[in-house]
């Protein structure tokens, strides 16, 4: 089958939207796989929830839509500690693309350290349209039933939610901090800027704020990507291995040894299901990038601690010891530069393909490799379509991939296609600012943005202290993957993690005395 490209990762924060033939496809759909919710630190369990309910407005905006729906939070008052002298904060989790228990179970580091440090309430609402979350039940993506779907929408959800919920247990004068990571960390951020009286500071970790047309390159995600294979090794063996898997696209005589050898699902039998191999590499790679985490996770797949380096190393064991250091790390001085060879490298194939399976298949339960895809297009595909439009691609200079340009264009005819709704790429930085960070950021405060030098998405993100916006901090976190501050404290964990860590910590503590402060001396 001919296995087009999608536009957008599912951010996990992973993988995307539509199919489009131009433009690298962003690992986003192992990202939000609902199953994935489990954790593997040895030295971590989750905190129990409770479940509750809310019933919010189908559209905020628009006084003629009178429809409301059940949303679904999570949340624990175990270590909360509340009185008149001294209100007990709240912690709120800005839920975003995918079921919300799998937030909870690997947001450790506040769930489990700063909520009981604190005496805080533990809330983690749900986005509308995901997990259980659906306004239309299983039709919600269907037809105009999709059409409440954004940002937006889902923010007025947690301000309005935030703010019955105060009002009803009498905690109007508690502190409330957000955070979150990935798109949830892009609400988190948004949440403070446009709700500033319901939220007193956010975490916006690994938030790709930037990542949008005529701001940030759609190159800078698989140069981040490229690099991160460089430093432990083996960027020049994937350079070589992409381009004679590109040469053979057209070489027909060669299709079925390439079924054979690699042992592929479905046989190969156009320049679309070469096509359709290499999208399944390029996303599996992406997202090993965005997990690459010093320790065993399940996050979105069962995979070993520094999967990047595994695979890595699974790479180089394939190709034998025969191969010199210079070649095992050299990226091309004339990336353009094609193999020579006729024929092609098939121990490197096998093991790059090998080296994917770290993220797919690491447990080895899978009888052959890339299996087709179940399932339609979720939510997260029709936001990539309308509103969040990440512009991702390669162009073979400055990664090892194929040379494959972002084309707007062809991106908003394939959602036209696929939802009917045409692309806004530029309604996200004029809604929320971000064309002039410095300047649109300036007037806000409170906000700590956090980003991982090994995570793909980080070149998008706001990576400098917003100079006159009072506590606008920024840090990029060495050695760190994607939103790897928000898990449960490891002793693998690099020293910049914890410094970064420590300075949450820090403005949490400093956001949350100050506002204890101004709210008791108001309502006096």
């Amino acid at each position: 089958a001919n296995k087009k490209m999608k536009v957008g990762y599912s951010i996990l924060l992973a993988l995307v939207s539509v199919c489009v033939v131009t433009s690298a496809r962003v690992p986003y759909e192992l990202f939000r796989d609902p199953h994935s919710m489990g954790v593997s630190q040895g030295n971590y369990s989750p905190i129990p929830f409770k479940v509750g309910w809310y019933e919010t407005q189908l559209d905020h905006f628009n006084f003629e839509v009178e429809g409301t729906f059940k949303m679904k939070y999570l949340y624990s008052d175990e270590f909360f500690k509340n009185s008149p002298e001294k209100p007990g904060p709240i912690f709120v989790y800005t839920g975003n693309e995918g079921p919300i228990e799998m937030f909870w179970n690997n947001s450790g580091y506040w769930t489990n350290v700063l909520a009981p440090k604190y005496g805080a309430m533990l809330l983690f609402p749900e986005h509308r349209y995901f997990g259980d979350s659906l306004p239309f039940g299983k039709d919600s993506l269907k037809g105009k039933n999709v059409q409440y779907l954004s940002s937006e929408q889902a923010l007025a959800d947690y301000g309005v939610f935030l703010q019955k919920f105060k009002e009803e247990r009498g905690l109007q004068n508690s502190p409330v901090i957000s955070f979150g990571g990935s798109y949830g960390g892009m609400l988190s951020g948004w949440f403070r800027m446009k709700y500033p009286q319901v939220v007193d500071g956010a975490l916006a970790a690994s938030a790709p704020l930037l990542m949008y047309q005529n701001i940030t390159s759609p190159y800078a995600f698989y140069e981040t990507v490229t690099n991160d294979f460089t430093n432990v090794g083996c960027g020049g063996l994937m350079r070589d291995g992409f381009q004679q898997l590109q040469q053979l696209q057209n070489k027909t005589e060669h299709y079925e040894t390439l079924t054979k050898e690699l042992n592929l699902c479905e046989p190969i039998k156009s320049a679309g299901d070469v096509q359709g191999l290499y999208d399944w590499m390029l996303n599996g790679m992406g997202t090993m990038c965005m997990i690459d985490y010093p320790y065993p996770t399940n996050f979105i797949a069962p995979v070993p601690g520094s999967p990047v380096t595994v695979a890595c190393e699974r790479l180089l064991s394939a190709i034998g010891s025969d191969v010199s250091p210079s070649e095992m790390n050299f990226l091309s001085e004339d990336p353009a530069k094609k193999p020579t060879s006729s024929d092609f490298n098939i121990p490197l194939l096998k093991g790059m393909v090998d080296a994917v399976n770290v993220l797919y298949d690491y447990q080895e339960k899978n009888s052959c490799n890339n299996p087709p895809q179940s399932g339609g297009p979720g939510g997260w595909y029709y936001l990539a379509c309308t509103e969040q439009v990440l512009p991702i691609a390669t162009n073979g200079v400055t990664d090892f991939f194929w040379d494959q340009p972002w084309s707007l264009k062809e991106n908003s005819a394939q959602c036209e296609i696929e939802w009917g709704t045409p692309s806004r790429p530029f309604w996200v930085p004029r809604h929320y600012g971000g064309f002039n960070y410095q300047r649109d950021f300036a007037m806000y405060s409170n906000i700590i943005f956090s980003q991982g030098n090994l995570d793909p998405w980080h070149l998008g993100g706001v990576n400098h202290d917003i100079i006159g916006g009072k506590d606008m901090i920024s840090f990029v976190m060495k050695g760190s993957a994607h939103h790897l501050d928000l898990r449960y404290p490891d002793p693998a964990d690099p020293i910049d993690v914890v410094r970064g860590r420590e300075t949450e910590d820090f403005y949490v503590g400093k956001w949350i005395r100050e506002t204890i402060e101004r709210n008791l001396r108001e309502s006096s």
